[in-house]
């Protein structure tokens, strides 16, 4: 067999190899947006860390803990701390509604450690 016969041959595999792994890449990716990744278990642990600062990090950083209404709660994960944001509307030491953004990053859910709570 002569060199060309032999590298045309070369061509002809890794160009076939090359649009195999393309496909393969494409249906993933499909299958990827059609189906979504499994949520399952975040969500669970992203509603239980929004649950955990609403009860335990964010109260101590409020004047009034007992009036807090939280709104445009958000929770995010990446690898495994889980970022809670959103707003929270309590009353002031005098009484007055105070609307404040809060952020609180936790991570070891369920039995979750504090990372940071800031209240502003």
């Amino acid at each position: 067999m002569s060199e060309s016969t032999e590298s045309a041959k070369l061509k002809a595999i890794a160009r076939s190899l090359g649009m195999a792994v393309a496909g393969f890449c494409l249906v993933v990716f499909i299958r990827e947006v059609s189906e979504g990744p499994d949520l399952s278990e975040n969500a669970d642990l992203g509603a239980d860390a929004i649950r955990a600062c609403q009860e335990k990090f964010i109260p101590p950083l409020l004047a009034n803990p007992t009036t807090a209404k939280y709104s445009n709660v958000m929770v995010s994960e990446s690898s495994s701390v889980y970022a809670v944001t959103g707003s929270v509307e309590t009353q002031d030491g005098s009484g007055t509604s105070v609307q404040a953004k809060f952020l609180c990053s936790v991570t070891g859910g369920p039995g979750w450690i504090p990372l940071m709570t800031t209240v502003h």
